[in-house]
């Protein structure tokens, strides 16, 4: 599964042939808790066979935990995954599709990187994302891209910015599920909640936020769910206050 990712930084990157490719890392501000996601978006415009991108945070205050690819352009591709590097902070995500089901021309999510950030010291705190070489488990990592004829170039990179605010992500009643900057609750918080319970979406980020009912052991489950569900369409209560103890 890692074959391409040990083989790509021992060649030598060519030159894009094309209009050149782009990886773009996403912006967010006013961040408020100890996590948050970041997407990251592809372009490009001719069918590419294995790509593998490096990411990290300027300072080691802003980590990476885990990366995600639902709803992703290589969603479908199952020889796909993510590695850390503990010392840094820094992740490795790569794609290696199968001959004919190669990445084709286009433009979209990539990967979503999820970032923790909890020992921030003073807020605002702000953290560029950008693209790195590194070594991790013994291997050189990079920002590659591989074409169907196995040309493998650089693409272009357009870094990104985290901008930590504070870290009570939620400072007043839950519903919030999606982390929407603006704090509204409505039916995308519902579809959020549904993924990550039964389809094996991301988890909440801030989730504080998810304990709709107000249980006391923070749970986050089916009884939140449904809690929701009556709010939302059948005139129940407002989502409980945020609790203290779950943050």
């Amino acid at each position: 599964m890692v074959a391409f990712l040990a083989l790509a930084p021992q060649v030598s990157a060519q030159i894009d042939p094309g209009i050149a490719d782009t990886i773009r890392v996403d912006s967010l501000t006013g961040i408020l808790g100890p996590h948050s996601a970041l997407d990251i978006f592809l372009f490009n415009d001719e069918a590419l066979s294995a790509l593998e991108v490096t990411i990290v945070g300027s300072d080691t205050l802003a980590t990476v935990d885990s990366v995600s690819f639902v709803d992703s352009r290589i969603d479908y591709v199952f020889t796909k995954g993510w590695v850390i590097n503990d010392s840094t902070g820094a992740a490795t995500f790569y794609c290696y599709p199968s001959d004919e089901l190669l990445i084709q021309p286009g433009s979209g999510l990539l990967a979503t990187v999820h970032f923790a950030h909890p020992d921030v010291p003073s807020f605002p705190h702000d953290v560029i994302v950008d693209t790195i070489t590194i070594e991790i488990d013994l291997i050189t990592r990079s920002t590659l891209l591989r074409d169907s004829i196995g040309t493998v170039f650089a693409p272009q990179v357009r870094p990104g910015l985290l901008r930590i605010e504070g870290l009570n992500c939620c400072p007043g009643s839950t519903g919030n599920v999606n982390g929407d900057a603006g704090g509204s609750v409505d039916l995308s918080d519902l579809i959020y909640l549904v993924n990550y319970l039964f389809l094996g979406g991301p988890d909440p980020e801030c989730p504080a936020a998810a304990n709709i009912n107000g249980d006391e052991q923070c749970a986050v489950d089916l009884s939140d769910l449904i809690y929701f569900v009556n709010y939302l369409f059948l005139g129940g209560p407002d989502p409980s206050a945020c609790l203290t103890a779950c943050l």
